[in-house]
């Protein structure tokens, strides 16, 4: 079975063969020169030898999303093609500076603590961009040769998401990844953001110890690095949240490891799940003194009389609260400033106990801990309200606070004004938690706005935002929710007088939007717009 380059040693006509760097039955990577004489990498995918054809949808779907890639630590896909015989399918990229970590090693450099922590730094960045896509871009096979290094220090990334998902399967389910740098849930195919973050606990440990993961013993699941890995405290107990088997007990994003590299001490403050780095005693329990004492003075803002969480509340959490700092910067401190004025908490509020939250996850929970509202839910509102003031510049978790809070208390006398101030700000967030549909907060947000304006007979104010959704942000968003902004859409134009342009927009999502709760809805209210 061949696996040489083309005879001609092209592609496309503008590719020259420079160098073979791998080379497998069923895929291959070359170094290429442009007609320019620009290095480029190129990947291709022998669809004469495939043995499982699913790679091929998968090649191709996954490198249009490579495609919109533009970050500086990792390679842009510049061309996408077949061969002339419709045999071979071609990845181009953008050929990143250094060498790999693996080579590094090699040549004996072993990097200190504080060169370590800005590589992982470095690399946290990378898939902090990676993961904010939609879908999330996972790398899946993170490890010393997959990351380069030049000479001044600066970090890139290769062999990401579908060239590294297709070119190097590893048997039955399309498991992908090193062994010793793949987190248990990986063996499975089910790879998620947070096994990239164990796979670069696994690399610093394999850098920092000079060996592989896959040579240091195992207690239980759990790597047992400490006796090899020389460094602080606090980064040691990094390194074994970031390897942690269970995905639930690692960092919930790289963003967030990479704030807890950099503020251990505010870790502490972070919710403790899983096996920590043994300790004495003495330690494990001045540590926890420390915490309840951070996480006491901590509970305190922005209220310095707020209550302890109450019994109730806390049964709503499957964990303890995260209690991140709140975001320190000018331009929060403007927006706390702004909102507070323009929308206070009322007196009402004074003495509700609510716990003081500090995510957009830890919000939902709240809101699905009570699932039958029949009267206004004022621990929810006065929770999301702080929810804002923590994370003013989070536009997703501020957009989903302010949807769910005109829900949670109807009655609020500025909810009309906080709800224009929501569209008016937020139709735009994308939804990081559902990249399936990210325009579920922002539906969610306008739909209570729109229904608002159609109460009190604003039918143009009604009219604006929804239709800007069902125009421009359809394709993000799920029908159930698409049927309900057509309803309130098609109500103000039937109310404002346009009788027939209302029937075209709900004749269109009875047809389109078939997989919706709301069709009864939509036809009840066509046969009203029928009635003489």
């Amino acid at each position: 079975m061949s696996v040489t380059p083309p005879s001609e040693a092209r592609w496309h006509g503008k590719y020259a063969l420079h160098t073979v760097l791998a080379a497998h039955a069923e895929s291959a990577t070359y170094r290429v020169l442009t007609p320019e004489g620009q290095p480029r990498i190129l990947k291709e995918l022998r669809l004469n030898n495939l043995s499982d054809w699913k790679r091929l949808e998968l090649f191709e779907r996954e490198a249009q999303t490579l495609r919109h890639l533009d970050h500086q630590g990792l390679p842009k896909l510049l061309d996408f093609f077949k061969d002339a015989n419709d045999t071979r399918l071609c990845l181009v990229l953008e050929e990143m500076p250094g060498r790999s970590l693996l080579d590094w090693l090699a040549d004996g450099w072993r990097p200190t603590e504080s060169e370590a922590k800005d590589l992982a730094t470095q690399v946290l960045k990378h898939l902090s961009y990676l993961h904010q896509h939609h879908p999330p871009i996972v790398h899946r096979d993170l490890k010393p040769s997959n990351i380069l290094r030049d000479a001044q220090g600066h970090i890139s990334l290769i062999d990401l998401g579908a060239a590294q998902h297709l070119l190097h399967p590893e048997g039955g389910r399309t498991v992908v990844g090193s062994f010793g740098y793949m987190p248990p849930e990986q063996f499975s195919g089910q790879a998620s953001p947070r096994s990239d973050l164990y796979a670069l606990g696994a690399t610093l440990v394999h850098l920092l110890s000079g060996r592989s993961p896959a040579e240091i013993p195992l207690d239980g699941l759990r790597l047992d690095f400490a006796p090899f890995v020389y460094v602080s405290s606090d980064t040691q107990e990094w390194l074994s949240r970031l390897l942690a088997p269970d995905p639930n007990q690692r960092y919930a994003s790289a963003k967030e490891a990479l704030y807890a590299l950099h503020h251990p001490s505010s870790d502490l403050a972070v919710k403790s799940i899983g096996a920590q780095v043994k300790r004495p005693w003495w330690i494990s329990t001045g540590a926890g003194c420390l915490l309840l004492f951070v996480g006491g003075v901590y509970y305190a803002w922005p209220s310095d009389n707020a209550p302890a969480l109450s019994q109730a509340t806390a049964q709503c959490f499957e964990h303890s609260l995260l209690h991140l700092p709140p975001q320190a910067d000018p331009k929060a401190e403007k927006f706390r400033s702004d909102f507070r004025q323009r929308f206070p908490l009322p007196d009402v509020l004074a003495h509700v106990e609510a716990p003081v939250l500090t995510s957009s996850d830890e919000l939902n929970a709240l809101w699905r801990c009570q699932p039958n509202r029949s009267q206004n839910d004022l621990v929810f509102f006065k929770a999301a309200w702080q929810l804002i003031l923590h994370s003013p510049l989070d536009d997703e978790s501020v957009a989903n606070a302010i949807s769910l809070m005109v829900l949670a208390w109807p009655e609020y006398p500025r909810r009309s004004e906080l709800l224009a101030f929501g569209v008016e700000k937020y139709h735009g967030v994308v939804s990081h938690g559902d990249w399936d549909r990210p325009g579920v907060t922002a539906a969610r947000l306008v739909l209570a706005h729109s229904k608002a304006r159609n109460r009190v007979n604003d039918f143009e104010g009604a009219q604006r935002w929804s239709h800007y959704l069902l125009t421009e942000r359809e394709a993000e968003i799920n029908d159930h929710s698409l049927q309900l902004l057509t309803y309130e859409y098609a109500y103000a134009l039937w109310k404002s007088g346009q009788r027939d342009k209302a029937l075209k927009a709900i004749d269109h999502a009875l047809k389109t939007y078939t997989q919706g709760d709301w069709k009864a809805r939509l036809e009840k209210l066509r046969e009203q717009m029928a009635a003489p």
